[in-house]
């Protein structure tokens, strides 16, 4: 997980750059199913493999993807435009199945997928928008639970809206 002085940092430097700061949580579907179906080590490797989407994506010095734990994963970007605060997450979605790694036990496709939850300040509209680390984590879980809930293997995002 990122450390507090580090995610400060990064949404100081989006606040004063006047950039959208996105928070992007992702986790593997059915990744329980996949372990015990294919074993802990394809499992691992699995996970080493979206690990190095998420790093071959988050190339700019402001970009930053980590592992929050089990199949879970997180990354922080900019944007300059709210259309592409989706479209960032959507590449990684489609390359995470592209990878064609099956998955029979899979309910939304034979390959192995992944959902996703990102939310997003726009520090354009919003010079004052939400900074809090853990408020914007678990409104980032709350999304990606709710791309589980509605089918998964998708990206749904959403501007965090409480102004500080």
């Amino acid at each position: 997980m990122l450390n507090g002085y580090n995610f400060q940092r990064l949404i100081n430097q989006a606040r004063r750059d006047k950039k959208i700061f996105c928070l992007l949580s992702l986790d593997v579907d059915n990744f329980k199913l996949y372990n015990d179906t294919y074993g802990h080590q394809d499992g691992d490797s699995v996970l080493f493999n979206i690990a190095n989407i998420l790093n071959e994506n988050m190339k700019r010095p402001n970009d930053v993807a980590f592992r929050m734990g089990g199949e879970e994963f997180s990354a922080i970007y900019t944007v300059d435009e709210e259309k592409n605060v989706f479209d960032v997450a959507e590449k990684i979605r489609k390359l995470v199945e592209e990878q064609k790694i099956e998955h029979k036990k899979n309910s939304v496709s034979e390959y192995v997928t992944a959902s996703f939850g990102v939310t997003f300040v726009d520090f354009e509209k919003n010079a004052n928008g939400q900074k809090d680390k853990d408020i914007l984590y678990k409104f980032a879980d709350d999304l990606l639970y709710k791309a589980k809930e509605s089918g998964k293997n998708r990206v749904i995002y959403e501007e965090y809206g409480i102004k500080v």
